[in-house]
């Protein structure tokens, strides 16, 4: 059987058109049924418009498939958030479902939900699709449903692997559309479309985040406050403290990475061990770092959390801020105990991984690289100087500009560093690096270095 995908009635309706819909409901026009995929009464949803749909309810009355008209209708309403429209359906006596009563939650049509609820539907039912209506309200960002559930007796304790625990179900809703964006690893980005959360299929495509206008890799004021709100109203009604560890991480890294202080102020007081390492964040310090949020790193250091402990992944916190960090966050480290000479074989010294970001050719160091590099190398005679900070040096950016730091830092090194030596990589390194005119006071700093070990 052919269908019909657009009918002269579903356009009038989509278009307001009362008088054409008047006519061709006199001329027995069909609502919507088996023979067409174009529901009328769905479209007039969309439109919004009361009088139109009103009438449309009115001769649907008493028909074949009124009941599966009346549910497509709905289901638009509330995928649209028309809370109006939605509320305009149930009370001309539309059915609802625990399948419709998930999707006015996740919509977050307040007035629907509640009048869904109030027919006694059960808000803490195992539908199968491991999906409790709590914590999916908390995915979405749904404040307000998240209120009123829990006034009408949500369980905070309903198991989901799916969405975890309305604690991390809130966080990780509000973080992954921003952990999806095109600005992050591919392995954040993998990590972020697993997270089953219907209503972010819009943003498959990562660039179009925040209404269309820009990239973002972190949450507004907006996403985190209203995070902020499900959270504060999950621990005032009795929410109790998760820490399992999931694709990101638990709660403390998802709230240090967004930097709410609220936030994780709330964690700190809940939690016993602030040292648990895991997921792709693999420790909460790290997300601070990575979200650039001095506070929030602060405020773990205050409270424990080890600074000097390496992560498989990102290393050291302070090789990490030093390659992607400001001058700040690094300053922030050192203060709290960060020992400047850690040092691990897959991630190097903290010295050569703030080189090595600028020696990325055809990028000049920025001030703010240059004086990353500096606020290390103040720290002498207790850094020291390996042969990977040498060649750190030694591949630093062709520009001519910076041949005065160039040399000033590479004096240093070699004046300074008494655990450096000359070695075979670094002879070849000069080789393939120093080929200008610019470099030749380099060169001769190097030879130095090779005639005091010979």
């Amino acid at each position: 059987m052919q269908l019909i995908h657009v009918t002269p009635l579903s356009e009038a309706a989509e278009d307001c058109k009362l008088e054409i819909v008047e006519e061709l409901l006199s001329a027995g026009a069909i609502i919507g049924g088996p023979k067409t995929e174009s529901n009328a009464l769905a479209k007039a949803c969309d439109s919004r418009q009361h009088i139109v749909i009103e009438l449309l309810l009115e001769a649907l009355s008493g028909t074949e498939y009124e009941a599966e008209i009346r549910s497509e209708a709905l289901s638009a309403a509330m995928k649209g958030g028309n809370d109006d429209i939605a509320c305009l359906l149930l009370e001309h006596g539309t059915s609802s479902s625990f399948e419709m009563l998930r999707q006015a939650r996740s919509a977050g049509v307040l007035e629907a939900v509640k009048m869904m609820v109030d027919e006694g539907i059960d808000i803490n039912e195992d539908d199968g699709n491991d999906a409790p209506l709590l914590q999916v309200a908390a995915s979405h960002s749904r404040q307000d449903v998240v209120h009123f559930l829990i006034e009408r007796g949500a369980s905070f304790t309903l198991h989901s692997a799916k969405y975890g625990s309305p604690l991390i179900a809130a966080l990780e809703g509000t973080m992954a559309p921003f952990l999806r964006s095109w600005s992050q690893p591919e392995s954040c980005r993998s990590l972020a479309k697993q997270l089953p959360l219907p209503s972010l299929e819009p943003l498959s495509n990562p660039l179009i985040i925040g209404g269309g206008k820009k990239k973002q890799d972190k949450p507004g004021y907006k996403e985190v406050s209203q995070c902020e709100q499900i959270v504060r109203s999950l621990f005032d009604t009795g929410a109790e403290m998760d820490t399992t560890i999931r694709n990101f991480g638990n709660a403390l890294h998802l709230a240090s990475y967004m930097g709410s202080e609220f936030i994780v102020r709330q964690l700190l007081k809940r939690m016993e061990d602030v040292n648990i390492f895991g997921g792709y964040f693999e420790s909460p310090l790290i997300a601070a770092l990575k979200g650039d949020h001095p506070t929030i790193v602060r405020l773990l250091l205050g409270r424990g959390i080890e600074v000097n402990r390496s992560a498989p992944e990102h290393g050291f916190a302070l090789h990490y801020a030093c390659a992607h960090g400001s001058k700040k966050l690094i300053q922030i480290l050192l203060d709290h105990g960060a020992d400047i000479n850690a040092y691990d074989e897959k991630h190097g010294s903290a010295l050569a991984s703030a080189l090595a970001l600028a020696a990325l050719p055809p990028i000049s160091p920025t001030e703010e690289q240059c004086a990353k590099v500096e606020l290390l190398l103040r720290h002498e005679p207790k850094v020291q100087i390996r042969e990977c900070d040498l060649l750190a040096a030694v591949s630093w950016t062709e520009s001519a500009n910076y041949t005065t730091f160039r040399s000033r830092l590479v004096n240093t090194l070699i004046e300074h560093g008494k655990t450096a030596k000359f070695t075979a990589k670094i002879r070849e390194a000069l080789d393939e690096n120093f080929q200008y005119e610019c470099d030749k006071d380099l060169r001769e700093l190097f030879y130095r270095l090779e005639r005091r070990d010979t």
